[in-house]
Formats: structure tokens, C-alpha cells, sequence
């Protein structure tokens, strides 16, 4: 995994369970994930599923930041993202869900979810790259000539001219 950005697989990992918490829960898909896999909802979860849980979605983002190469353009990562959910996952959990005589309802939610899950790695590792950098530098230095007194103004703008934008991620 040289040259692969640990930080975003791991803030890509996490981003799972927001995206799980709030996909699942009774606001959007959860009363119908339940009703079509013939479950109650559940009161809490247990520590194994958490830990579990994390340990698959950085196996998942590393996989696929590998996949991606080191510092991928953000549109490349996004259609990735999408193609890796919705062909790769999406469609095995198809095959998957015919054979256990599972509902189209309940594979469209859960395989939305994972194409949500990769696109949303994509935007993450595909932002965390150089090209995203300049793109926030570019973003912050817009807002620095108008919020910036003219002395810091000069002042960001040379450490900019020495390479040192790291200070703006």
C-alpha cells in the first residue's frame, strides 16, 4: 500500500457507520429493511458487531484505495466508487439474495447502501489526493484575498510560493 493515503482509508472506514447509521435507521430504509428481512429492530448492537464492522470497511477502503492507486483524480474515484458498489458488491449480493429466496426490496436497499458506501470512499480517498489539495489551496486562497488583511494576505501567499500548502489540509 505504498503511497496510499492511511488517514483517508481509515476516515473512509468510519464514514460506514455514519452512512450505515443513518441508511438503516428508522428515517430512511430501517422499518423496511426490517419488514423485508423479517427481523424487529434491534436495540443496540454488541461490541463484536462494531469491531467486525470496522475491521471489513478498512479490509474494504484499503482494498479499494489500493485498487485506485495512490492519489486518484476525484472523478475517477467517484465512477469507481460507483461501479465497485453497484457491479462488484451489488451484483454478487444479487446472486446471493436469489438463492436465499430474498426480496428485490430488500437487495435494492442493501445494495444501494454499498454503492453509496464506495462512492462515498471515492470521494474521500479521491479528495485526500494532490489534486484535491489544490483544489482546496485554491478554494482557501479565494477566501483569503477576500476575509485576509492585506499583510497576512502576502504572508499565506509566500508560504504558498514555498510549497508549504500542507497547512491549509
Amino acid at each position: 500500500m505504498e503511497g496510499i493515503n492511511v488517514f483517508a482509508v481509515l476516515v473512509a472506514a468510519a464514514s460506514s457507520f455514519v452512512l450505515g447509521g443513518l441508511w438503516y435507521s428508522p428515517m430512511l430504509f430501517g422499518r423496511l429493511w426490517n419488514r423485508e428481512a423479517g427481523q424487529e429492530p434491534q436495540v443496540g448492537h454488541p461490541a463484536k458487531v462494531f469491531t467486525l464492522s470496522f475491521t471489513f470497511a478498512v479490509i474494504a477502503a484499503g482494498a479499494f484505495a489500493t485498487w485506485l492507486a495512490p492519489r486518484p483524480p476525484l472523478p475517477h474515484a467517484l465512477t469507481w466508487g460507483a461501479v465497485a458498489g453497484s457491479c462488484f458488491v451489488g451484483a454478487s449480493f444479487g446472486i446471493n439474495y436469489q438463492f436465499a429466496n430474498r426480496s428485490a426490496l430488500l437487495w435494492l436497499i442493501d445494495s444501494g447502501y454499498h454503492t453509496a458506501q464506495f462512492v462515498l470512499f471515492g470521494l474521500i480517498i479521491g479528495g485526500s489526493g494532490t489534486e484535491g489539495r489544490i483544489h482546496r489551496s485554491a478554494a482557501l486562497r479565494s477566501v483569503s484575498e477576500v476575509t485576509l488583511s492585506p499583510r497576512a494576505w502576502r504572508a499565506s501567499k509566500a508560504r504558498l510560493a514555498r510549497g508549504e500548502a500542507s497547512d491549509f489540509r
